[in-house]
């Protein structure tokens, strides 16, 4: 997991052992947002594109829906923003230089003033105002060492079409069962302390570990990992500040056990483990059985307080990537459930909407 400051641990609750939760998901296990281009469209802003700011005024060429009327076609424009009848899905603002901004449309910001009429030469189709495209109330682009941008280079493009889903594993402070949860949106540790925003997806689900892999080349600029292989976050090869291609950067870094981010702004030389060089990641997960019956547990190895060397028992929670077996002195924490742990690695192949 990334901790984002201070641990906030959850005190014990109903069948939840103590120390097992912070406000964040279960410890030692990772939290991962992942942005998917599901829909993916790109609209032209008028220019000038105004400095960002506070309560912006924003036209967009926009003409989907245009063949049925004005209405609409801003119809058709909240639709393909993501419009819930309270505000618009996460969207991006990007310049002709690759920089970008989030950008969330509030309800009373959509104008009926736009027109199909103008065709030409201004589109000013779809009428935006006041918009918030920099504020404290915007998610922040990964800049750790950027210089803030205070506007965008025209041509300047909405991006929409974007799903945005969160998955932690959090131990239930009820029934004490660990869950995989999901969330639609980014991760925000300011609400999800644990929030409400995050449903349960799959019971028994003890952790949740993503490995990131790199091409070749990058990792190759980094210096290289001892053992030679181009995947991180593994028992052996930990992002952290001290990671080949991470130190001596400004700002955070890799301490946050990430891969380092430059986002749309940075000013120097991208790092060699930037996210950008990450070509797919291996996300591991490991269930567990219910509780076994007294029956079962007769035919098993349980109850027993053998070092993990030597143990011929399998009631723990195994060792996945850089997260290790849970130890209890020499010897493993054994409980009564049976456990499995199941790999898969996702490519990343085109990242950019339409690109």
């Amino acid at each position: 997991m990334c901790w984002l400051g201070p641990p906030r641990f959850h005190p014990a609750s109903g069948l939840r052992p103590a120390n097992t939760s912070t406000k964040f998901g279960d410890i030692g296990t990772d939290v991962i947002t992942m942005v998917t281009p599901f829909d993916p469209g790109r609209y032209q802003a008028l220019a000038p594109f105004p400095a960002l700011g506070p309560g912006t005024d924003l036209w967009f060429n926009y003409g989907v829906g245009c063949a049925a009327g004005d209405a609409a076609d801003l119809a058709a424009f909240q639709a393909a923003t993501g419009f819930d009848g309270t505000q618009s899905a996460l969207l991006m603002l990007v310049d002709k230089n690759g920089n970008w901004s989030y950008v969330r449309f509030p309800a009373a910001s959509y104008q009926a003033d736009g027109t199909c009429a103008d065709l030409g030469p201004t589109f000013k189709n779809i009428h935006v105002s006041p918009v918030d495209t920099a504020s404290a109330t915007l998610p922040a682009s990964p800049d750790p060492a950027a210089v803030p941008v205070s506007n965008l280079t025209d041509p300047v493009f909405l991006v929409t079409g974007l799903q945005v889903i969160s998955f932690r594993v959090l131990t239930d402070d009820v029934d004490g069962i660990p869950k995989l949860q999901q969330k639609l949106g980014l991760f925000d540790p300011n609400t999800d302390n644990p929030g409400v925003a995050f449903t349960n997806v799959m019971e028994n689900v003890e952790d949740l570990q993503v490995a990131y892999m790199y091409a070749q080349g990058a990792a190759a600029g980094g210096a290289g990992p001892p053992d030679g292989s181009l995947v991180w976050n593994t028992a052996s090869q930990t992002i952290d500040a001290a990671a080949p291609g991470c130190g001596g950067l400004p700002g955070p870094g890799c301490a946050t056990h990430v891969p380092f981010q430059a986002g749309p702004n940075f000013n120097v030389a991208l790092p060699p483990l930037d996210i950008s060089n990450v070509i797919g990641v291996r996300v591991s997960v490991t269930g567990r059985s219910p509780l076994l019956p007294l029956a079962a547990q007769k035919l098993t190895d349980v109850n027993i307080a053998e070092p993990l060397a030597t143990t011929t028992s399998q009631h723990f929670r195994p060792a996945s990537e850089d997260h290790p077996v849970t130890m209890a002195g020499p010897a493993p924490k054994y409980d009564l459930f049976d456990h499995y742990r199941q790999t898969a690695t996702i490519l990343l192949r085109n990242r950019i909407p339409r690109g």
